[in-house]
């Protein structure tokens, strides 16, 4: 999984683009587990955010549970 993450700066991976309230985020898909991140640049350099990472059956249902409370929180 850390070599997954190192890789996403490069692009390398199974990268998708999330639609609906997740969209703006991406996730990498490493075996049975899928990792929620966002790239952003910083100093002219592309630097990859994970934010969450979690089995595939449930990764997409806590992650926006969690957006949601914090965007409620704001």
């Amino acid at each position: 999984m850390r070599l997954a993450v190192r890789e996403l700066e490069r692009d390398r991976g199974e990268i998708k683009e999330l639609e609906g309230e997740l969209s703006g985020w991406c996730r990498l898909r490493v075996r049975g587990y899928r990792i929620i991140f966002r790239v952003e640049i910083e100093g002219g350099n592309r630097v990859a955010r994970c934010i969450f990472a979690e089995r595939r059956q449930v990764v997409y249902e806590l992650f926006a549970e969690q957006l949601r409370r914090l965007l409620e929180s704001e």
